[in-house]
């Protein structure tokens, strides 16, 4: 007789040889990115009101995907987005930092024998 479905998904997953969790949580200390945007040059954080008026002046509609369409619908999306090459993360800090936040990701998640890469 067959074992309820049940069951052998539950075997199944028994079977998963898989180190490290399926999330990664933790805290460091704040570090600012000192972001730097073409035509408004530095950018403090948080935003002021005023700030962010003139950085969506510089931004596009951000798309979504739906199948292998791409498509801008402010009906299920209103996001904004610059392109990398409109700013730069200028901090002396932010590269070490983001390097230190991707070691913790990948030691939590189990992935140290993958190469994890960050990028915008």
């Amino acid at each position: 007789m067959a074992r309820p479905l049940s069951q052998q998904l539950h075997a199944a997953i028994k079977k998963i040889n898989r180190p490290g969790s399926f999330c990664a949580t933790g805290g460091d200390r704040a570090v600012n990115p000192g972001l730097a945007v073409a035509g408004l040059g530095p950018i403090g954080l948080p935003f002021t009101s005023q700030q962010a008026k003139k950085l969506k002046a510089q931004c596009k509609q951000a798309p979504y995907g739906k199948g292998e369409a791409t498509l801008v619908d402010t009906a299920v999306r209103r996001v904004w987005q610059l392109d990398p090459d409109r700013f730069s993360l200028t901090n002396p800090e932010w590269p070490q930092f983001l390097r230190g936040a991707v070691a913790t990701v990948q030691r939590e998640l189990g992935l140290e024998t993958q190469t994890l890469d960050s990028h915008l």
